[in-house]
């Protein structure tokens, strides 16, 4: 009788425990799959930001596109085709920046992919304030930018890439100064992307995009000597 008693609570025990097993598999799939749909949702809603940005504020290492224009004597001749800038775009870009905010505050998203976004967006609504020559509005954006990518340098310091763009921020910083007659500020600003990219690895020092930014730097800071800056 105890023999049959202990093979029922053990036939009980397997049942019950094999029943919340199975419950508790269900509940952690339906959370896995709803943190699938959460992610590939803000994923798509990224992507979106991004080719705004693109659009209207496209990487300058990309070559614009041209227009081929003929003249009288049949020879055709290329005008490069820029994006439009305007107060209105850059105040558009930067109205968007929220949107990584709350992008990066989902559950389960990486926290440094938006981070550099941000970053890298700030870069771009600075590029374009200067440009359009608002230069206490562009120092604002590159300083946020700036401010991020020192962050993310202390974490991922062998980056190249975040190291490269850190520089040319701070390049592009120091020229705001400059035009606005602030040398102290702007020899100090390539002065620190100066430091940044010198303290690169070997391997990352010798990607292409770190000399030529490197390069950047130092005409910088010798065009500022040549001028007693």
């Amino acid at each position: 009788s105890l023999a049959a008693a202990a093979l029922g609570l053990l036939v009980l025990v397997a049942v019950v425990a094999t029943a919340g097993y199975v419950q508790t598999r269900r509940a952690l799939t339906g959370e896995t799959a709803e943190r699938k749909r959460a992610e590939a949702t803000s994923q798509l809603a990224v992507e979106a930001l991004d080719r705004i940005y693109n659009q209207f504020a496209p990487n300058r290492m990309v070559a614009p596109a041209a227009l081929a224009l003929d003249a009288a004597d049949e020879e055709a001749y290329e005008v490069a085709v820029q994006p439009v800038l305007s107060d209105e775009t850059a105040a558009l870009l930067e109205n968007m920046l929220v949107f990584y905010d709350r992008l990066a505050d989902q559950n389960g998203m990486d926290q440094s992919t938006f981070r550099r976004k941000v970053a890298e967006a700030n870069g771009r609504v600075g590029d374009i304030r200067q440009k359009l020559g608002q230069f206490t509005l562009a120092e604002r954006a590159y300083q946020r930018a700036v401010e991020i990518y020192r962050g993310l340098v202390g974490e991922f310091g062998g980056d190249a890439s975040i190291r490269k763009e850190t520089a040319r921020i701070l390049n592009e910083l120091g020229n705001v100064y400059g035009r606005t007659f602030e040398w102290t500020r702007a020899r100090q600003a390539h002065a620190s992307a100066r430091s940044i990219l010198e303290a690169a690895s070997a391997a990352a020092a010798s990607r292409h995009d770190m000399r030529y930014e490197l390069a950047r730097t130092h005409y910088f800071l010798a065009r500022g000597h040549r001028f007693g800056r």
